[in-house]
């Protein structure tokens, strides 16, 4: 007569306490590998959501650079005067907008560092708020009055009249932001008759 069930019961019914002791070893390891895969996918899920916002903020966030810049007064006597317009082109507000420029005339290629701002004129220096799309201008004039020498470097290229400055500002996800920005009238682009001005190879930055 066949006895193998019975064996077979009586044999776990001896093991219990080992049969139980596994059984807790198995969920205990279920549940270990079930707390990892929980850890790797709020992780992963995690990663999404801050490249999602980082994402947005990029689209979304202000940008502000020069549009435009010219020269004018470029003549013996007078003054030269460098005119620029910055927009903001993207689609927030950029708050607490200041824009800090410098002027000289300068041998060609520029064979010295020019001054930054200051930290005092930034603080006293006036704020606006540039709302996505507006633009608004704003200039400097050189403190000395062109010579004849001058004007016959910049035709030759060996000077050129230097602008630079910042451009600082907090986007809309409370960022403080920077355009650093340098161009240049004469030097290796001659005397151009609508006062455009070049961009710099250097100088020129933004984050």
């Amino acid at each position: 007569m066949d006895t193998w069930p019975g064996d077979f019961v009586s044999f776990f019914e001896l093991h219990d306490k080992f049969w139980v002791a596994f059984g807790t070893l198995v969920i205990a390891l279920f549940t270990i590998v079930l707390g990892f895969a929980t850890i790797f996918m709020w992780r992963a899920t995690r990663k999404l959501v801050i490249s999602a916002d980082r994402n947005a903020e990029r689209q979304l966030r202000a940008y502000v650079f020069v549009n435009e810049q010219r020269l004018s007064n470029v003549v013996v006597g007078q003054r030269p005067k460098a005119q620029l317009l910055i927009r903001n082109t993207g689609l927030t507000p950029a708050h607490n907008v200041v824009t800090w420029l410098g002027i000289t005339v300068a041998n060609y290629p520029l064979a010295k560092e020019l001054r930054e701002a200051t930290q005092e004129y930034l603080k006293t220096s006036s704020r606006r708020i540039a709302g996505p799309g507006s633009a608004f201008g704003t200039e400097v004039a050189w403190e000395e009055a062109l010579t004849a020498q001058h004007l016959s470097m910049l035709a030759n290229g060996t000077a050129a009249v230097f602008v630079w400055g910042e451009i600082t500002y907090t986007d809309a996800f409370g960022c403080s932001r920077t355009t650093r920005l340098r161009s240049y009238y004469g030097g290796d682009t001659g005397m151009r008759d609508d006062g455009y001005m070049t961009d710099d190879v250097d100088g020129n930055s933004a984050d």
